[in-house]
């Protein structure tokens, strides 16, 4: 198998990630200025420049090349910020779902470990 010319272009390792709690991502427009709701992001692998993140949400989000986003990531205060600047780098859209990689406006001295999801247990549900 071939790299593709992202992965040769890469400079900083991915880590997947097992389940951790979502962060929230926003859309801004040219002036910095909210051009979006807000919606929820699983992360799928982080590195110190960025994250891979799946969207599952019934309200399509307004993507194109070379956005810059927020990202709400308080759910893992080992950021030590509670919003993050980022900028869109690639997507992929089937239907309802998108897949889509941003990288941080600076790069992390370290990777900041993930807080795992709230719910560790299965729910019941009542008949």
């Amino acid at each position: 198998m071939v790299p593709s010319d992202e992965q040769e272009t890469r400079q900083h390792l991915r880590n997947p990630v097992e389940a951790c709690r979502p962060i929230a991502v926003q859309v801004l427009d040219e002036d910095g200025q909210p051009a979006s709701a807000w919606y929820f992001a699983d992360i799928l692998d982080v590195s110190v420049g960025g994250f891979c993140l799946l969207i599952t949400e019934d309200q399509p989000m307004p993507l194109s090349q070379l956005l810059r986003m927020r990202l709400d990531v308080r759910p893992h205060p080992s950021f030590g910020v509670d919003v993050m600047q980022a900028e869109l780098r690639w997507f992929v859209r089937a239907g309802f779902v998108v897949t889509l990689g941003v990288g941080f406006e600076k790069p992390l001295e370290t990777l900041p470990p993930l807080l795992p999801c709230r719910r560790t247990t299965k729910r019941e549900i009542a008949a």
